[in-house]
């Protein structure tokens, strides 16, 4: 399951999740603090959906096996407002995608090492590369918004691009596949998740020198399947395929927590606001 948050940090009062078969769910909660469906809708027609974004409370961008999808939830209805986006055919699967600061531009990863650039507003492909050899697993932009970040999964690099351009800033070799990314509010530091079936490590990346730092020291027993940081960037959450949600204190990479789930958790995006309040 892919979980997503709705875009009120201080309230809290809406929540997204997607599942395989293609549905995302809006949540809503109540006063008495429960959370009930207020929506339960196909999003990719029945195809999987390996990764969400929230561009407000009701409207999220879905990739998959399908093409691209703004999907616009009513509470009203269970026939939801869909938006595709046009890809070449060629292009199979959407592995990634990432929005930046002002939602207008989505980044995408796909199956065969393209990156696709997409203007939200008109749904068209703006921009389309060679980013990776094999999948382009993962992306994530810079909080200045002027440099993204994409990670490949077979050739095993992370690569720093000028969102301008876009042209390559610099590209960093790891001894295992990239799984997942997340840069730092500050806009100093990437965080990398890197695995296989018996490891998985995260791995820190400078933004301003382009040079990889000593080991964060954060592990898990499988590959790392995401990362996310605080708004603060005190924090840093980490997800794997050992069914494992750990925190970790940053940048020191002392443990905080860890829990243990039934299954796999793919993605976590903005949960970490809840550890970052309580801990304050």
């Amino acid at each position: 399951m892919f979980i997503s948050i709705g875009p009120s940090p201080s309230t809290h009062t809406e929540l997204f999740t997607a599942r395989h078969d293609g549905h995302v769910k809006l949540w809503e909660r109540q006063p008495q603090g429960s959370w009930t469906t207020a929506a339960d809708v196909d999003c990719m027609g029945g195809k999987c959906i390996y990764s969400m974004k929230c561009l407000d409370h009701r409207r999220v961008i879905v990739g998959g096996l399908g093409p691209i999808t703004v999907c616009h939830l009513s509470t009203s209805t269970s026939s939801p407002t869909l938006i595709r986006f046009q890809s070449p055919t060629s292009l199979s699967s959407c592995l990634g995608l990432t929005l930046n600061r002002t939602l207008d531009v989505c980044y995408t990863c796909w199956r065969d090492g393209t990156i696709l650039v997409y203007d939200i507003n008109t749904a068209q492909a703006v921009r389309q590369f060679k980013g990776h050899e094999g999948w382009a697993y993962c992306v994530d932009v810079a909080s200045q918004g002027n440099y993204f970040w994409t990670g490949g999964w077979d050739d095993e690099t992370v690569a720093c691009w000028d969102a301008r351009d876009p042209a390559l800033v610099g590209r960093h070799t790891f001894d295992s596949g990239v799984f997942s990314l997340s840069c730092s509010p500050g806009g100093d530091l990437v965080a990398v998740g890197l695995g296989s079936l018996f490891s998985g490590d995260i791995q820190l990346i400078d933004q301003r020198t382009q040079t990889i730092m000593p080991s964060f020291g954060g592990k898990h027993k499988r590959a790392v399947l995401s990362l996310k940081f605080a708004d603060s960037g005190n924090f840093l959450v980490s997800t794997s395929y050992d069914r494992s949600v750990r925190g970790w204190k940053f940048p020191a990479g002392t443990p905080i927590f860890q829990t243990k789930e039934e299954a796999w958790v793919f993605s976590c995006d903005h949960v970490l606001i809840f550890f970052k309040n309580a801990t304050n």
